[in-house]
C-alpha cells in the first residue's frame, strides 16, 4: 500500500504469478502499463476488466497450441483456440487416419456419466442431518424435496445431462471443462450450459480452487440489444445496429465472474453478493453492459488432474498423445501398403527407346523398362516388388490401440474380459481392484462437479420457494399458486434449524459409482451382522450389542434402497409402544385368568372338603 493506494506491477505479457489479485481486486494492467487501485474504488472500471482479461488470456496462451493438437486428433475439428472457430470445420484433408482416441474418449465419457448419474432420482438423495428428528412429517418433507430437486435437474429443458456429457468429453480431451448453472423461471427453474475451454480463461484463489472465470461469448447483435438494451450499447454497436442487415452479426461479449471484495458487498441485491458478475464488450469500444452477483460460483470448472503449479488441467488425451501420433502414422503406412497390395505397381518391357526413366512405385503405378539385356524368360508385364506380410503392422497397430484405450481407462470402466474362467473369490478380487482404480476418478468428479452443482441447484430452488416455505409466507405461496404450483410447507423443526443457522440437509449418493466407492463399507456391514448372529449361538446375550435399527438404516443407505422403505423413528416408536401395551395387556389378562383359575380351584377344594 502506498499513499492510500494498492499498486500492482506486472511485466507484459509473460507475468507468472498474481495469485493474490483475486483477493485484493482486479488486475490493473494492460500493454505493460501499471494502474493504481484506490481503497475507495468499489466497482472495477471497464479498463480494469479488459486488463484482467488480457492477463488471463496471456496466461492461457502457452496451452493453446497443445490444445489445438488435441482437438485435431480427438475431435477431428479445427479448434482454432487462438482464433474464431468456424462451426463444423472438420478436418477431412486425409491427415487423420485413426479414430481410436475419438471412440475411446466418447466411450470413457459415456461410462463415467453412466456411473455418476442415473436418471429417475437414482443418483443422489437429500437426507436429514442428525440434529433433525426422524419424524414422519420430516421424512415426507425430504421425500418431496428429493422429487422436486431431481425433477428440476433432470428436466430435458434444463440441459444438465447434455452439459455434463459435453463437459466429460472436453475433460477427457483437454483436461479442463466447465458447467454453468443459471436460474430460470418457475416452469424450468434450472438452466445448465457447457462452457468450452476454448472460450474460458481461469485463475485460482489462495485455496487452489478456481474462483475467477472469464468467458468470451459470441452473440448476435440483435440479442445483445434485446438483452442489455439498445441505449446501453457502446457507440460503435449503436451505429452498427441501425443497419438491419447487421443484426445477425456476432458480437464478442465477455462474462467475468470473480470474488467481490468485502468492501464492495453493500446492499441486499445482486451487487451485495460475494460473487460478482460483469458483462462487457472488449472489441471496438469496450463498455460495461451489466453488473450483477451470485451467492456462490455459478460456473464449476473441473480439471481431470493437474500439476501443483498449474491452473489448467491435464487429460487422458494429453497422456495418450504420443500413442495417438504413433498409431496415426502406422495407420497411414498400413493403408498405403494395403493399396499397393491390392493394386501393386507394375512394369512393362519395351524394346523401343523408352525406359531408364523414373520408377513409379505408387499403387497402380506403371513403369516402362527397356528390354535390352533382359533375361529371355522374363514376363513382359509384372509387379515391380511385393509389399510382403502386413501382420507385423497390424500387431503394432493393435498394441498401440490398446495403449490408447488404457489411457482412457476403457479396460477398467467396461471390464469386458470373458476369456478366462475365474472362481467367485477371484472375480470378487478383480472387482475390488477395478473399484479401487476408479474410486479416485469418481471421487474427484463428485467433489469438483456434482456436489457444487447439486448445492447450487438446491439454493436456486429454495430461494424460489419450490423446496419449502413456512406457513406464514403467504407472499411466496401466492406466487407459487399463480404458477400452478402447490406450496410445500416446511415442518417447524426444519424452519427453526434454518433460523439457528444449522444445515438442513446432507447429500447421499446412490449411483453405481457410489456403490463402487462404498462396496467395502457394505461388505463390512454384512460381515459384522453375520458375526453377531454366529456369536449369539455361543452367548445369547451378545446379540444385544448389535443395533438392529442402525443396521437397517445403514443397509438402506449403502444399497440405495428407497428412503421410505423404513419407517421413521416416530412411527417405529408408536408401533412398538402399541405392541408393548398389547403384550402387557395380554400378559395381565393371562395373569388374571390364571388367578381366576386358581381361585376356582381353591373354592372347589373347599366345597369338596366341606361336603365330606
Amino acid at each position: 500500500m502506498y499513499g492510500g493506494q494498492y499498486v500492482f506491477c506486472f511485466s507484459y505479457p509473460h507475468d507468472t504469478n498474481y495469485a493474490n489479485d483475486d483477493m485484493l481486486g482486479s488486475l490493473l494492467r494492460t500493454n505493460g502499463t501499471t494502474y493504481a487501485y484506490t481503497e475507495g474504488d468499489i466497482m472495477p472500471t471497464i479498463r480494469e476488466l479488459t486488463a484482467k482479461r488480457e492477463s488471463l488470456k496471456s496466461r492461457k496462451q502457452p496451452w493453446e497450441y497443445p490444445l489445438e493438437i488435441l482437438g485435431k486428433y480427438i475431435y477431428t475439428r479445427k479448434q482454432q483456440f487462438g482464433q474464431t472457430t468456424s462451426p463444423g470445420a472438420f478436418l477431412n484433408d486425409g491427415m487423420i487416419n485413426d479414430s481410436t482416441a475419438i471412440r475411446a474418449n466418447g466411450a470413457m465419457a459415456s461410462a463415467i456419466m453412466g456411473a455418476l448419474w442415473k436418471s429417475g432420482n437414482k443418483t443422489f438423495r437429500l437426507r436429514r442431518p442428525r440434529h433433525i428428528s426422524d419424524t414422519k412429517a420430516n421424512q415426507e418433507f425430504y421425500l418431496r424435496q428429493n422429487e422436486i430437486l431431481a425433477s428440476a435437474m433432470e428436466s430435458p429443458k434444463a440441459g444438465f445431462e447434455t452439459a455434463f456429457d459435453e463437459s466429460l468429453r472436453e475433460e477427457g480431451a483437454f483436461g479442463t471443462s466447465g458447467i454453468a448453472e443459471f436460474k430460470g423461471d418457475y416452469q424450468n427453474p434450472l438452466i445448465f450450459k457447457s462452457w468450452s475451454i476454448q472460450s474460458v480463461m481461469i485463475a485460482e484463489g489462495a485455496d487452489g480452487f478456481v474462483d475467477t472465470i472469464y468467458y468470451d461469448d459470441s452473440v448476435p447483435l440483435r440479442i445483445v440489444a434485446e438483452t442489455y438494451g439498445e441505449e446501453n450499447l457502446p457507440a460503435d454497436l449503436k451505429a452498427l445496429y441501425q443497419d438491419p442487415t447487421k443484426h445477425n452479426d456476432r458480437i464478442k461479449i465477455c462474462i467475468a465472474i470473480e470474488p467481490r471484495p468485502e468492501k464492495a458487498q453493500k446492499g441486499k441485491g445482486d451487487k451485495g453478493m460475494p460473487i460478482a458478475s460483469y458483462h462487457f464488450t472488449f472489441e471496438g469500444t469496450p463498455k460495461l453492459l451489466r453488473e450483477s452477483g451470485y451467492t456462490e460460483l455459478p460456473v464449476r470448472i473441473s480439471r481431470w488432474y493437474k500439476l501443483a503449479n498449474e491452473e489448467y488441467g491435464r487429460s487422458p488425451g494429453m497422456d495418450a498423445l504420443p500413442a495417438i501420433m504413433q498409431i496415426n502414422a502406422l495407420k497411414e503406412i498400413f493403408l498405403i501398403c494395403v493399396e499397393k497390395k491390392a493394386e501393386p505397381p507394375l512394369y512393362i518391357l519395351d524394346d523401343g527407346s523408352l525406359g531408364a526413366g523414373t520408377v513409379d512405385t505408387s499403387a497402380r503405378g506403371l513403369s516402362v523398362f527397356n528390354s535390352f539385356g533382359r533375361a529371355p524368360g522374363q514376363p513382359p508385364i509384372g509387379t515391380i516388388f511385393d509389399i510382403g506380410e502386413l501382420q507385423s503392422l497390424m500387431t503394432a497397430i493393435e498394441a498401440t490401440s490398446g495403449e490408447i484405450t488404457q489411457h482412457f481407462l476403457i479396460d477398467k470402466l467396461y471390464d469386458l474380459n470373458n476369456k478366462s474362467r475365474m472362481t467367485l473369490g477371484e472375480a470378487e478380487m478383480r472387482y475390488q481392484i477395478r473399484s479401487d482404480a476408479l474410486s479416485s476418478i469418481y471421487a474427484r468428479k463428485t467433489a469438483e462437479t456434482l456436489n457444487p452443482l447439486i448445492i447450487r441447484s438446491y439454493n436456486i430452488l429454495f430461494d424460489m420457494g419450490l423446496l419449502g416455505i413456512t406457513e406464514e409466507d403467504e407472499a411466496t405461496a401466492n406466487i407459487l399458486r399463480a404458477e400452478g404450483i402447490e406450496p410445500l410447507i416446511m415442518p417447524e423443526e426444519i424452519a427453526q434449524a434454518i433460523v439457528d443457522g444449522k444445515d438442513i440437509y446432507e447429500i447421499d449418493y446412490i449411483s453405481p459409482a457410489a456403490h463402487v466407492m462404498r462396496e467395502e463399507e457394505y461388505r463390512g456391514l454384512i460381515t459384522t451382522a453375520n458375526n453377531a448372529t454366529q456369536m449369539a449361538a455361543v452367548d445369547e446375550m451378545s446379540i444385544h450389542k448389535l443395533n438392529i435399527d442402525k443396521f437397517l438404516e445403514h443397509s438402506r443407505d449403502l444399497t440405495g434402497a428407497p428412503m421410505d422403505l423404513l419407517r421413521s423413528d416416530e412411527e417405529t416408536k408408536t408401533i412398538r409402544t402399541g405392541i408393548a401395551k398389547a403384550r402387557a395387556a395380554e400378559a395381565q389378562a393371562a395373569i388374571q385368568r390364571e388367578q381366576a383359575a386358581t381361585l376356582k380351584d381353591v373354592e372347589t377344594a373347599k366345597a369338596t372338603t366341606a361336603g365330606r
